[in-house]
């Protein structure tokens, strides 16, 4: 990089930068001050731009943060990048890579190289702290190519800035958003927001694997449908999660009941919010940045590259993306909270073993303040599905005093029960709390079920929650009548054991078309596959 930033080294005057320094400095203060900053750098040619974020790299590494409207913000800065030249924008993506690659209105794939930059010069960094180093290692492995997958990875946000803040907790001091897929031309998105306990550190690489399964399975069905279309999946890790700790021994919670309560109540959260998963303070904050990142996308991707009047507030001016919202644990809480806050709309959500929903948010939800797109009916699509496996979402839920997903109006549950697919393909019910699979030895964990052997997760590859997740995340790239659930109850064969023999019930979702000319034989073998797959007999 040092050869890079050789090779485009400018001549200016003391004076200009220190007019640079004061508008990147202002910058945040309002639209015509972000606009002046903006336009300041366009003057720049690309040896100035790499001597002025030489010098100061503090302005460079950092997220440029906008001036509150973020869709204005968003079609601002897409309009000043596309009047640069190509060594303007390679200059910035290269001397101001924080600036750039957390620019919303900034292409993904220019914001991927920038980021890619970025954190090239942290890892290069030697007294870069030991936690931050641990998670951007993490990230680097996440988001590299993967052999014999056609998607790439990219890196659509890479924010360091609480690695300035003293507030306890190290965990959090990189906030990151992969994508598996090229989001600039998909024609569908997937954001994933995962809950408790998740950090760029811990699970960054798990997530991404989660956004893999998720693209995977779109792109077979949009396959076996003979559709060409183009999908991007995100892992989105941009927020601070609550965690295990803070929940239990309440060390955090800094604020106390009364703050917390008053939060609930709609009150102004403090600047440190509660750790703890019972209090409704992250979700909040972490609504704000969700909201803003897919205001960001929508306007970024839309073919509308009209500015709006700042400030305008909500609108629909930018929703032709199509984006779906799929969230778990008290990553739903979190994303209700980004539907009542955002500019935008996402097509869909889909909301799985929900930790419960503030009851403000359900309120907006049923007097039809959500951000949620309507289709040509008028309805809004809110899917949710919680395994009776699962007991972990519901004390959290009751523990916070929270409502479910089920108490909004639109909301349609649906079932983790196991299915086989019309190619025969079998898919597990869900059999705990977290997303992945597991496997334990006999013994108790305060995640999953007592118990030993492989436990399946809502995202788990080969589990029903994430097949009917990646469906219906397409939208209308598929009708969603392609597929229909055809229940059938069988009766387990006694297993000697004393316990006698047991009524289950198994779903088998196939082509609506499929089951509709099938023949009584035809059927009868579909429900056939699904007995012998799990060794039972038909009543």
């Amino acid at each position: 990089m040092d050869d890079v930033k050789g090779t485009l080294l400018g001549d200016l005057s003391d004076e200009r930068v220190q007019q640079l320094k004061d508008l990147a400095a202002a910058a945040n203060n309002g639209p015509v001050e972000f606009e002046a900053f903006l336009g300041a750098l366009s003057e720049l040619d690309a040896g100035s731009i790499a001597e002025f974020f030489g010098e100061y790299p503090e302005l460079a590494r950092y997220p440029l943060g906008g001036t509150g409207d973020d869709v204005w913000d968003t079609a601002v800065s897409k309009s000043w990048w596309a009047s640069l030249d190509a060594d303007q924008k390679a200059a910035l993506a290269h001397s101001a890579c924080g600036m750039v690659g957390n620019l919303n209105g900034v292409p993904y794939s220019d914001r991927n190289v920038a980021n890619r930059w970025l954190l090239h010069d942290l890892l290069a960094n030697e007294s870069l702290d030991d936690a931050t180093r641990a998670a951007l290692v993490q990230l680097q492995e996440a988001s590299a190519y993967k052999k014999g997958k056609k998607a790439p990875r990219l890196i659509l946000s890479l924010d360091i800035s609480n690695s300035r803040i003293d507030d306890g907790f190290d965990e959090n001091n990189v906030l990151a958003v992969v994508s598996v897929g090229d989001v600039d031309s998909a024609d569908a998105t997937t954001v994933m927001v995962p809950g408790m306990d998740n950090s760029v550190g811990r699970s960054i690489k798990d997530l991404t694997l989660n956004a893999q399964g998720m693209y995977d399975k779109q792109r077979n069905e949009l396959d076996r449908l003979g559709k060409k279309e183009d999908v991007a999946t995100i892992a989105f890790l941009g927020y601070d999660t609550p965690n295990i700790e803070s929940t239990v021994d309440g060390r955090s919670d800094s604020s106390g009941y009364r703050e917390r309560s008053a939060a609930m109540r709609g009150v102004p959260i403090s600047k440190k919010p509660s750790q703890s998963v019972l209090s409704p303070e992250m979700a909040q904050q972490g609504g704000q940045k969700l909201a803003s990142f897919y205001d960001g996308l929508n306007v970024t991707k839309s073919s509308n590259t009209d500015i709006p009047e700042y400030g305008a507030g909500k609108t629909d001016a930018y929703n032709d993306p199509f984006v779906s919202i799929n969230a778990h644990s008290y990553g739903t809480t979190t994303s209700a909270e980004a539907l009542g806050l955002s500019q935008t709309s996402v097509n869909n959500a889909v909301f799985y073993g929900s930790a419960g929903l503030t009851w403000d948010a359900v309120r907006k939800a049923n007097a039809g303040e959500w951000m949620l797109e309507r289709d040509a009916q008028g309805q809004q699509h809110l899917s949710y599905v919680h395994s009776p496996h699962d007991w972990l979402a519901p004390i959290g839920a009751f523990g916070a005093g929270r409502k479910g997903p089920g108490d909004i109006d639109f909301a349609q549950d649906f079932s983790d029960a196991a299915v086989i697919d019309s190619e025969g393909n079998y898919w597990y019910n869900v059999e705990h709390h977290p997303v992945n699979t597991t496997t334990q030895s006999w013994g108790w964990s305060l995640v999953t079920d007592p118990g030993f052997g492989t436990q399946r997760g809502y995202w788990s590859n080969d589990s029903a929650t994430i097949l009917f997740g990646s469906q219906r995340s397409l939208g209308d790239l598929v009708s969603q009548s392609d597929l229909v659930t055809v229940e059938a109850f069988y009766t387990v064969k006694g297993d000697g054991t004393g316990y006698g023999s047991d009524t289950v019930s198994v779903r088998i979702p196939v082509s609506a078309w499929q089951w509709e000319h099938a023949s009584d034989e035809e059927r009868k073998e579909l429900l056939q596959k699904m007995m012998a797959s799990q060794g039972i007999s038909g009543q």
